[in-house]
Order: structure tokens, then sequence, then C-alpha cells
């Protein structure tokens, strides 16, 4: 993580039972420790797949204006 330069985002839903949320913690703290930009967003009761609708719409536009401003 130390070479890594490129802003980065995370997103994770709280209810994901594949991986655990503690993992995007630990992953956040690394990419700030080494410098990096790097933004955390934590989605309540969103699963892994983001399985609905709302969670993926919310998921899209989010991501596309994380990307116009960051990129």
């Amino acid at each position: 993580l130390a070479a890594r330069r490129a802003p980065t985002q995370i997103r994770h839903g709280d209810r994901d039972e594949s991986v655990a949320v503690q993992s995007s913690h630990l992953y956040h703290a690394a990419l700030e420790t080494a410098g990096c930009r790097v933004e955390k967003i934590i989605v309540p009761v969103a699963d892994h797949t983001y399985t609905t609708v709302a969670w993926q719409e919310h998921l899209q536009s989010t991501t596309v204006n994380w990307f116009a401003t960051e990129l």
C-alpha cells in the first residue's frame, strides 16, 4: 500500500456476510497511514451484493459523483 497514490473509495455494507466490515476499517487505516487520499463509506443494512434497487442506485450514483470529483 505504501506505493499506492491514487485516490481510493471504500464502500462496504454493514450487513455483509461474506466480508467482515472490519476489513474495510483496516484497509482504510492502512491507506491513510500510507498517505493516500481515501474515503470510506459504510452503507447501513446493505449486504455484500447490494441486493436492493435502492442500494444499487445509491452505489452507482455516488460512485459516478466520486469519480467526477476525484479523478
